[in-house]
């Protein structure tokens, strides 16, 4: 209960502990300034205010409260005018619901709830990357697989045994491909991050050894002549495929006992 000064006249024991009093008689005629920081005890006075002038209750349905000594409370308060037999308003009088430990039930649950979805997605992005790396290392060995096949194919001609290898090898090279393209997209990345380091002349010569003994089987000369360590920025999945595709369309474009030259040089 508090007069019309917002001054305390009673308080009972459960508020007395909440203020930290052993005694509640220790709160007469103290005022919110007394327990609470001032923008706080600021919105208390003028909620008081407010129930004095209007003689209508006020609400506040969740609010933090923080005391002098800076310990912080949740709780649900509501807050009605006082009358004397006369039917005056000569003050106030609220209840308060303490919620804290409610709220940090909920706020536990909330962080915990959180933290389980945080690491499932990094299961799930684990898992996704593994499936990338996965897709990447195996492409490569299938465009091989294929351009063997096709030599086989022209050597001996076409049946329906090797058109149907062919369809579904070429199948799971068209897979592959839109499965590394997709997830990039799924993740809302980049679809090229070309902010990466990627050792160019390195790239370059791993892929011209997986080749050259493939363009050798079909009397085609390979030769390179690459400057050492070139070092570029791009997308590691971009620098692959375009050299894959140009290395391999020129295999396609060359007849047998042709040459292929490949050079590489910064000036």
């Amino acid at each position: 209960f508090k007069d019309k000064s917002s001054r305390f006249v009673l308080i009972n024991n459960a508020l007395a502990m909440h203020l930290g009093l052993e005694d509640p008689s220790a709160a007469i005629n103290k005022t919110d300034f007394d327990f609470f920081q001032k923008s706080i005890a600021d919105r208390s006075i003028r909620e008081e205010k407010s129930v004095l002038t209007t003689g209508e209750p006020v609400s506040i349905e969740v609010e933090e409260q923080i005391l002098n000594t800076g310990n912080k409370y949740s709780v649900l308060i509501k807050k009605y005018p006082f009358f004397n037999e006369k039917g005056e308003i000569i003050g106030t009088f609220g209840i308060t619901r303490d919620i804290t430990e409610k709220n940090r039930s909920i706020e536990r649950e909330n962080k915990m709830q959180k933290q389980i979805m945080e690491e499932r997605d990094k299961a799930g992005r684990q898992k996704t990357q593994f499936f990338i790396n996965f897709a990447h290392e195996v492409k490569t060995p299938l465009t091989l697989i294929k351009n063997y096949l096709e030599k086989y194919i022209k050597t001996v001609g076409m049946n329906e045994d090797l058109e149907i290898i062919k369809q579904n090898i070429d199948k799971l090279l068209w897979d592959m491909v839109n499965y590394l393209d997709a997830e990039k997209l799924t993740t809302r990345k980049i679809f090229y991050n070309h902010n990466q380091i990627v050792n160019f002349t390195k790239a370059l010569e791993n892929e011209i050894t997986l080749f050259a003994n493939f363009a050798e089987e079909i009397n085609i000369t390979i030769t390179y002549d690459l400057e050492k360590k070139v070092i570029i920025k791009a997308d590691p999945y971009a620098v692959d495929r375009i050299i894959n595709n140009l290395i391999e369309n020129s295999i396609k474009d060359t007849e047998p006992g042709g040459h292929i030259h490949i050079t590489l040089n910064t000036s």
